[in-house]
This record gives structure tokens, C-alpha cells and sequence, in this order.
């Protein structure tokens, strides 16, 4: 299954297509993907589904809609409706006209109480546009079943190699035992923006989950040692970032 920047990827390279003539809702190469039924259409949803047809038509369980309620309704379906905006995540929106779902677009990135993201028929193109979190507008938001567990080694550990950056879309990456091996364990996250932003380093061990959340400033480099969230054998060292960052997980034999 494909992940988050692969979307996004895609996505941002339809930045500036537009429709033709402005504000017909006609003449996209997305209007007439869809079909010809689709001319005269509003097309933001169309666009959502073009960008996720095209790179794995999983990621929305085969929808192919353009409207954007059904895009909520299918991710409810799946259990796959989050409170919180991550890069990645399909943005349903209600303008405040009476719950009925206005708008929808794809999250490319969170900070403080502002979000950006790529939408389909904004000032009829496809436009970067960032919206405050709060406000008139509600969200809903619903993280398709991106692939972004790492691979198991061959001593039956979910980890990423000792030292090895990965590259954050804003969602979740596991370092830490299986197998009932003891390790010690180091989360490192990278701040590549010029504002600060916050994570979470999650470890789960058994039925205890320890929680600490750091504030990371601008181009800074925050570790968190696993004995601090008091990681043991057959724990699950878990960093959940609000916008993208560099992880880095290092780990040796106690």
C-alpha cells in the first residue's frame, strides 16, 4: 500500500491546473477522467478522488465519488475518522450552511492553529490554501490506511536500523522489542521548519502507556531515552508528530 507523501507528491504536482474557462466547473483533465457526465460538476472531490484512484485506490476502499460527504461516510465506515489534522489526512468541510459537507481537500501540513492543504476547485485551480483550525468552518478529517510500519528485521523486531532517518508524514513510527528482547532505546525527531512544533513520545508496554510530549523549536533536534517512559522487553516505542519531522530511532541490546 502506498503512503502519505506519495500522495501528497502527486497532488502537488496538479498545483495550478485549472478549469477552462474560469468558473465553468468544466475542462479539467480530472472532469474528464471521471467521465463526461462530470462537465459542469463542482470538482474538489473529483480531484480527491483522481489523486487517490491514481496512486492506490485502497487508500479509499475503491470510492469513486464526487461528493464530498461520501468521503466521510467511507472513512467512518473503516473506523479511520481522526480529531486531529495530520499530512496525509482527507479534510471534509462544512461551511456553517446546515452540517451538509461543503468542501474537501488533502492535509499537506499542520502548525499551531493552522493547517495547509491541496485542494481541487479553489478559485477554480488547484490551489495550496492554509485555513485556521478554529473557526466558522468544522472539519472532519479521515487518515486513509497509509503503509508506514516498518519492515521486520530478521530478529523479529519492528524497527527502523540503528540510526536510520525517516521521513515523518505526520503520523505514527514504532521502534522498540518483540520476541521478549531487551533493548535500550533513543527516539530522536527533527524539527525542519522555521516554527516550533510539538510530538508525542508514545511507550506501550503491555497495558501501561506512558506519554511525554515535547515542544521542539525551530530547526531543533529533541531524544527521548525509552527509560524515561519506562520501555521494557516486548514494549512499542511509538512518536505521533503533528507536522513532518526526521525521525531517528537508535537502539542496542541491554
Amino acid at each position: 500500500m502506498a503512503t502519505a507523501t506519495d500522495v501528497l507528491n502527486l497532488a502537488r504536482s496538479q498545483l495550478g491546473v485549472s478549469e477552462n474557462p474560469p468558473g465553468s466547473n468544466r475542462g479539467t483533465p480530472y472532469h474528464k477522467w471521471y467521465g463526461p457526465e462530470s462537465e459542469g460538476w463542482q470538482w474538489c472531490a473529483i480531484f480527491v478522488c483522481w489523486v487517490f484512484q491514481h496512486v492506490d485506490p485502497s487508500l479509499i476502499h475503491g470510492l469513486h465519488s464526487a461528493y464530498s460527504g461520501d468521503y466521510l461516510t467511507t472513512g467512518r465506515r473503516n473506523c479511520e475518522e481522526t480529531p486531529r489534522p495530520v499530512p496525509g489526512c482527507i479534510a471534509v468541510m462544512d461551511y456553517g450552511d446546515g452540517g451538509i459537507t461543503d468542501h474537501i481537500g488533502i492535509v499537506e501540513s499542520v502548525s499551531g492553529n493552522y493547517m495547509t492543504l491541496i485542494e481541487g476547485n479553489h478559485n477554480n485551480r488547484v490551489e495550496r490554501v492554509t485555513r485556521a483550525l478554529s473557526g466558522s468552518t468544522k472539519f472532519w478529517y479521515i487518515m486513509p490506511p497509509y503503509s508506514a510500519a516498518p519492515k521486520e528485521e530478521e530478529d523479529d523486531m519492528a524497527l527502523v536500523t540503528s540510526g536510520e532517518p525517516v521521513n515523518s508524514f505526520g503520523g505514527i513510527f514504532y521502534v522498540g522489542t518483540m520476541g521478549g528482547k531487551a533493548w535500550d532505546v533513543w527516539a530522536k525527531a527533527q524539527n525542519p521548519t522555521d516554527k516550533q512544533i510539538t510530538a508525542r513520545f508514545v511507550c506501550i508496554t503491555n497495558d501501561t502507556r506512558q506519554v511525554k510530549e515535547v515542544a521542539i523549536g525551530a530547526n531543533k533536534i529533541v531524544q527521548v531515552q525509552g527509560a524515561e517512559l519506562k520501555a521494557k522487553g516486548n514494549s512499542l516505542m511509538v512518536i505521533e508528530s503533528s507536522v513532518a519531522c526526521v525521525m531517528t530511532f537508535d537502539h542496542r541490546p541491554t
